[in-house]
């Protein structure tokens, strides 16, 4: 099972415990983000809904490219691979 590096926002990080970069395990996106959801519920829990689906005005980027431009949540992963959690902000 491919080990990779997550890196959260700043103001997630404050609910993972201060910590910006945690890694998570799984063969795919989803499996990987129920893994962080194990390990840091509370953080996981501000961008994703129940069923690892993450919420409106956030985005995941996989080694640069929006997972929604690839396989989704089923986009697999191997070692060393960076997802990083984007929370979209509005206003102008």
């Amino acid at each position: 099972m491919p080990s990779i590096h997550v890196t959260l926002p700043v103001p997630l990080r404050r609910a993972a415990g201060g910590v910006g970069d945690v890694a998570a395990e799984g063969d795919t996106v989803g499996a990987a983000l129920a893994s962080l959801r194990r390990g840091y519920p509370r953080a996981v829990r501000l961008f994703l809904k129940e069923g690892d689906e993450p919420r409106s005005g956030v985005s995941l980027f996989l080694n640069g490219s929006d997972v929604r431009t690839m396989a989704g949540l089923e986009t697999p992963l191997k070692e060393g691979d960076r997802l990083v959690v984007v929370l979209l902000m509005a206003g102008g």
